[in-house]
């Protein structure tokens, strides 16, 4: 049995006959801990007033944009769905109203905020470079080969390949596509501060080694609603674990001072 069946399930049967009818002790446990985070959810529905319509309308348009999401298109095709899922249309739209109630709530207790700062944490380690690169040992070398790119417009992979002292130098100084966190901080920074196929002047990170940057390309990961939705959901299960935690913290607190 799913989650969202064996919520339905605890509230419309006697919690008694589910219990009875389960051997396995992780199994209990589960419809436990299942029945603790459906009565929170109910709390926090009363207490925020997240109601849906639960009128023949609003039913029929919640199960209209299911079917149009899934892509069922027919009054037949609906039924073999209920048939192969071994559902009635009263329990499946039941599923529905709660999920519609979920989502309501996942959209107040998390915000849009939140979910950005999560994303923006992460986004460093998605977003990749592809750059080339020339390493020279002297400053005055690194000049005049810097010089040739960009008044001699000499091809900077030839260069790469004649000049500089790094192992991408045989692949004509090619670097990537890499991930932005992986680098050095101010080469980092460097890149993403360029336009495409700007080259900057011979800089050093070391003291020991001057480098010559051509950009090619920075891949960056953008929110979207599919990763919007994929955020919300893991912030909204963590909130969800902080608050049955600090429901056992007050039973337990609760039963010390009684």
């Amino acid at each position: 049995m799913d989650s969202s069946n064996l919520q339905l399930s605890i509230d419309n049967s006697n919690i008694n006959e589910i219990m009875e009818s389960l051997t396995n002790k992780s199994a209990r446990q589960a419809v436990l801990k299942e029945l603790e985070k459906r009565l929170l959810l109910q709390r926090y529905f009363n207490e925020l007033q997240i109601n849906i319509d639960n009128d023949e309308t609003s039913r029929n348009d919640l199960l209209q944009k299911f079917c149009n999401q899934v892509k069922i298109s027919t009054p037949q095709e609906f039924d073999t769905f209920l048939e192969r899922t071994g559902q009635s249309k009263d329990f499946f739209t039941e599923k529905l109203i709660y999920e519609e109630q979920l989502n309501q709530l996942k959209k107040v207790v998390i915000t849009s905020h939140s979910v950005n700062d999560l994303f923006l944490e992460r986004k460093m380690r998605q977003d990749s470079v592809l750059f080339t690169l020339i390493r020279i040992e002297k400053e005055s070398v690194a000049r005049e080969i810097y010089y040739r790119i960009k008044h001699d417009f000499v091809d900077f992979g030839l260069l790469a390949k004649q000049f500089s002292i790094g192992a991408e130098a045989k692949h004509g100084g090619i670097v990537g596509p890499i991930q932005l966190q992986t680098l050095n901080p101010e080469l980092r920074s460097r890149l993403v501060a360029m336009q495409e196929d700007e080259v900057s002047e011979p800089f050093t990170v070391d003291g020991k080694q001057y480098l010559i940057l051509k950009l090619i390309r920075v891949d960056k990961v953008t929110l979207n609603s599919q990763i919007e939705n994929v955020l919300r959901e893991e912030l909204f299960e963590q909130w969800i674990n902080r608050q049955l935690s600090l429901n056992h913290s007050n039973i337990q607190a609760s039963k010390s001072l009684s």
